[in-house]
């Protein structure tokens, strides 16, 4: 199940990458609910929770926003409108095939927000989730953006590093798409290449990150959650092999475990 759903995160978050849904912005200070969320959906009688997540943007008591919603085979994208009133708010997104309604308050933190939902089928047949309803919680994660410390620590046991990695890397602005660019740059020491432009989507605590030549090609790319504060960056890295005449662990390929502090 785990590897199906990032699965399903890696091929929606790519594509985004090109051609992301999207809301229109406003030029109005954002309200609380502005931001980037993970969702959890707890259906009712059960004790796994379903994790969506999405962009939201407040203009006044008006809320938008684009969520990605993961359900095989009826995962998808949807729209999101609602209204917000003092500490309520209510929400409503239509992804592929099902109608979702989320009801519930803001935490007292404006970090959190929670309540009960419905999940209900709307054309999708096969759709694992609807008709449900429940529980929902959301906290909200800071931007991806400063500067990074942090380790590669390659799969190779006779070449496991761990490599020192610096570099930076900025979090694109708040639209209402479901996932936002990142952009950056990293350098890694005494590794297979010396460093890489990096671009990428996150969405929720989701994020996927290419790792690109100065000539534009790839060297690989990065999986990784990050904390909902920011500031850490954990996941796998996969690098494409460098040919005959790369630099081990690389020259047939590499993976493993990275650490990023920013």
């Amino acid at each position: 199940m785990m590897q199906l759903r990032m699965a399903l995160v890696l091929f929606v978050l790519i594509f985004m990458a090109g051609c992301g849904s999207s809301s229109k912005s406003s030029s109005s200070v954002p309200g609380p609910i502005s931001g980037n969320w993970q969702i959890a959906l707890l259906p009712t009688g059960q004790t796994f929770a379903r994790k969506q997540s999405g962009f939201l943007v407040q203009n006044g008591n008006a809320v938008t926003g684009s969520l990605l919603f993961l359900d095989s085979p009826c995962s998808g994208i949807g729209s999101v409108t609602g209204t917000v009133d003092g500490s309520s708010i209510s929400l409503a997104s239509d992804p592929t095939g099902v109608q979702l309604t989320l009801t519930g308050a803001l935490g007292s933190n404006q970090q959190s927000m929670g309540g009960n939902f419905t999940l209900l089928q709307a054309g999708c047949s096969g759709t694992s989730s609807a008709p449900l309803a429940g529980t929902w919680t959301a906290d909200l994660v800071k931007p991806l953006n400063g500067n990074i410390t942090g380790t590669f620590i390659s799969n190779s046991k006779q070449f496991p590093g761990p490599y020192q990695v610096t570099g930076q890397i900025t979090q694109g602005a708040n639209t209402g798409i479901s996932a936002v660019p990142l952009t950056g740059s990293i350098t890694v020491s005494g590794y297979c290449f010396p460093g890489a432009t990096i671009t990428g989507t996150i969405s929720g605590t989701a994020l996927v990150i290419n790792l690109v030549n100065t000539d534009g090609t790839q060297v690989g790319q990065i999986t990784a959650t990050t904390s909902l504060d920011g500031t850490l960056i954990m996941g796998d890295y996969s690098i494409l092999a460098q040919g005959p005449s790369g630099t081990q662990p690389c020259r047939g390929g590499d993976g493993g475990i990275l650490t990023f502090n920013l």
